[in-house]
């Protein structure tokens, strides 16, 4: 293996390039307790990627004993030569308090200096922080912009934020037909919240989006990755015949499961379609 001879030499880019094959078991078994190895070899010679994958590896606890002061320190350093991953990686631990003490005002910080070199991850929670007010001053402005630049690159949670966002008239103005076109975007990458949104968004067809057979697609792809609100949804359109003949039994089973999913609507809901079945039957 050419990598070895140049990594048992110390060189650290070969020793980076030989954890990663390790790593992902490609040109040499999957082994993380080697890659943790040469992780380390390349990470104390300052080699910024390594050092990353090192804090990662301490993080998960692959190939390591997980410590998350480790992870921070690994982090620390890549962030500090300007790795936009470790800087939003840092991050986040001082967000949660995971290894270093919880400072919401330096994760703000570590976020934005991530978020400016275009990672979108960084974008999307620097600006759900902003949304929030989550430890710095509410911006709502600041949320939208950066919830477009990471959507404009294909951030789906972003993508589902701005679709919300434009929907609500919520620091933005209202705009129905921007909310259903960031809302697909998210949905179409499978993201169940966009895809409960957009099945509402159709369901209840503000400036003519009208659409239950649109609304029912969206609310099944939704239900089926466990989503409660789309199932408790779709029992309602059973139940009033939107969109499909209306089924009291259908009804009755969507709202069972979002009861399961522990909603207490659905509950409500299923015991009163029990009570109106019994009606019906008693009558006939």
């Amino acid at each position: 293996m050419a990598f070895a001879s140049a990594a048992e030499h110390g060189f650290p880019e070969a020793q980076y390039t030989l954890a990663g094959m390790y790593y992902n078991g490609e040109g040499a078994p999957r082994d993380f307790n080697l890659a943790a190895k040469w992780f380390g070899l390349a990470a104390s010679k300052g080699h910024v990627r390594a050092q990353c994958s090192l804090g990662s590896m301490y993080y998960s606890g692959e190939g390591l004993d997980q410590n998350f002061k480790e992870a921070a320190h690994w982090f620390r350093l890549a962030a500090e030569q300007g790795h936009a991953k470790s800087q939003f990686s840092l991050g986040a631990m001082y967000h949660n308090g995971e290894g270093v003490p919880q400072n919401v005002a330096l994760a703000a910080d570590w976020f934005t200096l991530a978020a400016q070199q275009g990672f979108t991850d960084a974008q999307y929670h620097l600006g759900q922080m902003y949304h929030d007010g989550d430890g710095i001053a509410l911006d709502l402005l600041k949320a939208a912009d950066l919830f477009r630049r990471a959507a404009e690159h294909g951030h789906a949670i972003a993508q589902c934020s701005l679709g919300a966002m434009y929907y609500h008239g919520h620091g933005l103005l209202k705009n129905i037909k921007a909310a259903l076109l960031w809302s697909r975007r998210a949905a179409d990458q499978g993201l169940a919240l966009a895809q409960y949104n957009l099945g509402r968004m159709y369901h209840e067809g503000e400036e003519n989006t009208l659409d239950y057979a649109e609304a029912l697609h969206w609310y099944k792809a939704a239900a089926e990755q466990g989503n409660a609100d789309a199932k408790y949804a779709l029992g309602v359109m059973y139940h009033l015949g939107q969109g499909i003949q209306p089924d009291l039994l259908g009804a009755y089973n969507w709202f069972d499961l979002a009861a399961a999913e522990g909603l207490e609507t659905g509950a409500v809901s299923r015991d009163i379609i029990w009570l109106e079945m019994g009606q019906r039957a008693s009558h006939q």
